[in-house]
């Protein structure tokens, strides 16, 4: 399942840490839809934008979603934890969903170190089966 299409209205000023917001003007003033460059924290993946789900949940955070290696992972906008002075919102991962990206980056960086000449069999296992 794809994430949901979104409408986006205006973008805000971008934050300090580099995350930019974008608002929907719908019914009673402008919500948060989005943060498009928004750093994810706890793992090494590169920024990304963070879909809101629905309403703030509690006074400190909003559901969210993010597409990280073709997987849709789920999690909340918080404050940055490294910078709590100028109210940054930054991705959360949910602890389920933050274990299968951790191990996906830890696979992917074991490829790249491999190279390509010890990586996959060019053949794919095809001609070997015999």
């Amino acid at each position: 399942m794809g994430l949901q299409k979104f409408r986006f209205d205006r973008e805000g000023e971008p934050y300090p840490n580099g995350g930019v917001p974008v608002y929907t003007d719908w019914m009673g003033g402008p919500s948060l839809a989005a943060v498009r460059n928004c750093k994810i924290v706890g793992v090494d993946v590169p920024e990304r934008t963070a879909y809101v789900q629905r309403e703030p949940d509690t006074f400190f955070s909003i559901p969210a979603k993010v597409k990280i290696f073709g997987k849709t992972a789920t999690g909340w906008l918080g404050q940055d934890p490294e910078d709590k002075d100028t109210h940054s919102l930054v991705f959360h991962l949910h602890t389920d969903e933050q274990e299968w990206v951790l191990v996906e980056v830890a696979r992917r960086a074991e490829e790249r170190e491999k190279g390509p000449e010890q990586g996959k069999n060019i053949t794919g296992g095809i001609l070997n089966d015999r």
